[in-house]
């Protein structure tokens, strides 16, 4: 019993401190939307998939509104297990697309924070092993 108490407690602030960083993600990216719009071309010319960009900021928009939801959702605890698995695989979309940007370095930092906290591709690639990490253990911890 007390093992599961603890569990619990270690899921319950890996959940708040993921919920906190997307939150904290989608209002620096709302206070500038055009950067968001103008970083994701960027990466879309990388990738080779230019032709992204004719969706003008719908993609930006969608990412914004869907990191401020989860992020709200996992620090209300609402939905946790369809929570828990849309940020795992957020995340790991994350991590994968940050670790081809430290390894390939097709932008000069990823953007992840806007302006308001620069980040190289190194450090951004760490950051997400770390919130994938954190994502791994709400979505195994013990769900209401």
């Amino acid at each position: 019993m007390v093992l599961n108490s603890k569990l619990k407690y270690i899921a319950d602030v890996a959940r708040l401190i993921v919920g906190a960083v997307f939150v904290f993600s989608a209002a620096v990216k709302m206070i500038d939307p055009y950067g968001t719009v103008l970083k994701m071309e960027e990466y879309y010319v990388a990738m080779g998939i230019d032709w992204m960009t004719a969706l003008g900021s719908v993609p930006a928009l969608v990412l914004i509104g869907a990191e401020m939801l989860m992020g709200c959702a996992l620090l209300l605890g609402a939905l946790p297990r369809l929570t828990a698995v849309v940020v795992l695989i957020f995340n790991t979309f994350y991590l994968l697309l940050t670790l081809w940007s430290a390894i390939a370095n097709p932008v000069a930092e990823c953007g992840c924070f806007g302006d308001v906290l620069p980040m190289s591709n190194w450090a951004s690639f760490g950051k997400n092993v770390i919130l994938t990490s954190l994502s791994v253990v709400v979505f195994c911890g013990p769900h209401r």
